[in-house]
């Protein structure tokens, strides 16, 4: 009885310490935010469900675009503002380039290796590496890779326009984007009448699904300091969903290793092979990265795709006007063989403007991932004309969904208006970043942005894209790892 009396007034002891770790002011110039509890922090205020839109609101109550927010025991802001978020990506980028440590990021990152997980030299030398190897790729090969890809992605989903079916787009796009990924990577075909549950990608693709379960915001094991370590050692040994993908990864390692040509790469991964090595930390450092690429470019493009059509099909008259543009681009062509199809290539892009603001406008309203990934704060530092006091060891996220709902950086940012990114109206360029910005912006995003404009391009081409019954889809998206949508079906009509 004694001692279990001795450990709740520990227990006690330890909540009000925390309680009171969490409300004091450490500094007269640190940013504003909500009252903090024990252990939980902020969690419960900011939710589960739709944080973003949760800190919003807060941003209107302390009257300013950076808050702090305790994500259990862990120090973090959030920023909106485009001048502070410059400040510390841009400006004061060594002091922020590295990525906090948790269980489950140590978990997911092989001990902190690859390029979205790992810090300092770590980082420097993988990101050297990966720009070394997407340059030796061979453009020519990626392009026809891509042309090939989403003629059969459209091929695919044309029998329920030719049966007059409704359907759900989202396995399409994501078969789409994990066959693309595969190719590049690895430089294997998938038939794209291989069935998604049971063929070649069934594997990758449920294993991807689980990962992303795993990683979903939120765990509060994972943001309370003295469970860390019993929780990494918890999760080391439950762990199949990242042990499954590696191995499935080093499998493809060590096929390609017997066969590997240095002066003729195949494919990304014999680039990697080439530039890495062979040693064990060469094979794990590999094998992260290829991960990396998997993760960073399957869900989010897949996701913006999703979004992309939504916007569509609930905005005839903007897909009408992009018709029209596509329709002139083509008929401007000059097609010696007819029985050559009428299409929309990435040489036609810069004729194209309407539907790459279209793009861009959707991506704005529908961040897929609205906190991007944090960075760490290495030193005190005082950032913005405010002199706001950012503390060592604090998180940084970037609210890329409450940027896109601000009116100083958008004008009635909540109508769907792609003539905002043609007009350059409010300076609309300057304050639109969906892949970060600085040093550690996405490497992948000149894949990902040719991937959704030649999907969208082709689809309104070829199809008039229409909701069922003339209702507008729920734009309310699932907040996860990414912003999702929720389920929904369109119809297809041939032009």
């Amino acid at each position: 009885m004694e001692l279990l009396n001795s450990l709740l007034l520990l227990f006690l002891i330890y909540l009000i310490h925390s309680f009171y770790i969490k409300n004091k002011r450490i500094h007269k110039n640190e940013a504003k935010g909500p009252i903090g509890f024990p252990l939980i922090g902020n969690m419960i205020q900011i939710g589960k469900t739709k944080p973003h839109i949760e800190l919003m609101k807060l941003e209107k109550i302390y009257n300013q675009r950076i808050l702090k927010i305790w994500l259990g025991d862990y120090y973090s802001v959030f920023l909106s503002d485009i001048d502070l978020i410059k400040d510390i990506f841009i400006n004061k980028f060594e002091n922020f380039s590295s990525r906090p440590k948790s269980p489950l990021t140590r978990l997911g990152t092989n001990d902190f290796r690859g390029i979205n997980g790992s810090s300092g030299e770590t980082w420097f030398k993988n990101k050297n590496i990966i720009v070394n190897a997407m340059k030796r790729a061979n453009t020519k090969t990626i392009y026809t890779l891509l042309d090939n890809q989403v003629n059969d992605l459209i091929k695919e989903i044309s029998k329920f326009e030719s049966q007059n079916k409704s359907f759900n787009p989202k396995y399409y796009f994501r078969k789409f984007v994990l066959s693309t990924m595969f190719k590049y990577i690895f430089n294997e075909d998938v038939p794209y009448d291989e069935n998604l549950e049971n063929g070649k990608l069934s594997e990758l693709t449920m294993e991807m699904e689980n990962i992303f379960k795993t990683l979903k915001v939120g765990k509060l094991a994972n943001s309370i300091e003295i469970l860390e370590t019993p929780y990494y050692y918890y999760l080391q040994k439950t762990d199949k969903v990242f042990k499954n993908i590696k191995k499935l990864i080093i499998e493809k390692y060590k096929n390609h290793n017997l066969s590997i040509n240095p002066e003729k790469p195949r494919d990304l991964l014999d680039i990697l092979i080439n530039e890495y090595g062979t040693t064990d930390d060469d094979v794990l450092n590999i094998t992260q990265v290829t991960l990396d690429m998997f993760m960073a470019g399957t869900d989010t493009t897949a996701n913006t795709l999703e979004w992309i059509i939504i916007k569509l099909c609930n905005s005839p008259i903007h897909q009408e006007i992009a018709y029209n543009e596509l329709k002139k681009v083509v008929s401007s062509k000059v097609i010696i063989d007819d029985s050559i199809k009428r299409e929309i290539t990435l040489s036609d892009r810069p004729n194209t403007p309407y539907i790459q603001a279209i793009i861009k406008e959707t991506m704005r309203m529908h961040p897929v991932v609205v906190f991007g990934l944090p960075r760490y704060c290495e030193n005190d530092i005082f950032i913005g004309d405010e002199n706001y006091f950012i503390p060592k060891g604090c998180k940084v996220f970037i609210n890329f969904h409450s940027i896109g709902y601000n009116e100083k950086y958008f004008k009635d940012p909540y109508k769907f208006e792609p003539n905002r990114f043609l007009e350059n109206s409010n300076n609309s360029m300057d304050s639109f970043f969906p892949f970060g910005l600085g040093n550690r912006v996405c490497l992948g995003r000149q894949l990902a942005n040719d991937q959704l404009y030649l999907v969208i391009a082709n689809l309104i081409l070829k199809y008039k894209l229409k909701t069922i019954d003339e209702n507008k889809i729920n734009e309310d998206g699932i907040f996860g790892l990414t912003v999702s949508p929720n389920k929904y079906k369109i119809n297809l009509e041939s032009r």
